[in-house]
């Protein structure tokens, strides 16, 4: 048995349905994870059960899906005077230890774009829902926080949706959706809370049109569920992996 999390209708509601979900003794289908506070990590999750290792945890269907590349495809802002603003944005790359690479500074990217665009054009409800999500203040000195601040101000000085909007709005729209988005664009109720780990208990799977999480290994009740956010990473080694996460 598994659960399954679906969306329906246009004003973003949740429908929690049962399907496949893991099997307890009393034969009744139990909600395998909880969402709470995680000392000085915002949220995560914890396992309410024993969990065996290679078992599909839950399915999850996404309820929100970032801006499509296509969107951006001949609007008459990205002229010579955006692509020369658009480039010039970056900021130090921020290192353990509080050190910064010059030489790979973190730049924009039209993902960045995508983001605000969606995060400015989406319903008062699900820009709610969106926004108890964890970012980092706005005022943290991070190459990320910096860069998303630069992008806010040139997309309220150009692109009409934005006009309205604060240049801090925008610049959360761009960290809240960046800190909890999946592959493909897609952010979860659930899965998006899950913490990173470098040894992670955890893996996030995808199919065509389904979602999910699948145990790695044994995890006890009242375990922290973690994911690395770094993909196909996943596999190098420990000590390969740190300096993978710091480039993302």
């Amino acid at each position: 048995m598994r659960f399954v999390v679906r969306k329906f209708g246009r004003k973003s509601c949740f429908l929690f349905s049962c399907g496949h979900t893991l099997p307890t003794s009393t034969g009744v289908p139990k909600w395998p994870l909880e969402i709470r506070e995680a000392e000085g990590q915002g949220k995560s999750a914890y396992a309410v059960v024993d969990l065996p290792a290679n078992q599909v945890l839950i399915e999850e269907e996404p309820f929100y899906t970032r801006t499509p590349p296509g969107e951006l495809h001949g609007r008459p802002e990205w002229d010579e005077n955006w692509s020369a603003a658009f480039t010039r944005i970056k900021a130090p790359m921020r290192l353990p230890g509080g050190e910064s690479d010059k030489e790979k500074p973190l730049l924009a990217s039209t993902a960045l774009v995508r983001d605000v665009l969606g995060f400015v054009k989406m319903p008062d409800s699900l820009r709610g829902a969106l926004l108890s999500f964890s970012f980092p203040p706005l005022n943290l000195d991070h190459g990320l926080v910096e860069v998303a601040l630069q992008l806010a101000k040139l997309c309220k000085e150009r692109l009409p949706e934005c006009q309205a909007f604060e240049v801090e709005w925008l610049q959360t729209g761009i960290l809240v959706t960046e800190m909890n988005i999946f592959p493909g664009g897609r952010i979860f109720w659930t899965m998006s809370r899950i913490n990173h780990s470098c040894s992670p208990n955890c893996v996030f799977t995808n199919a065509p049109g389904r979602w999910g999480l699948r145990t790695l290994r044994p995890i006890r009740q009242g375990e922290e569920i973690s994911i690395s956010y770094l993909g196909e990473e996943l596999l190098l080694p420990t000590s390969q992996r740190r300096p993978a996460r710091v480039e993302t």
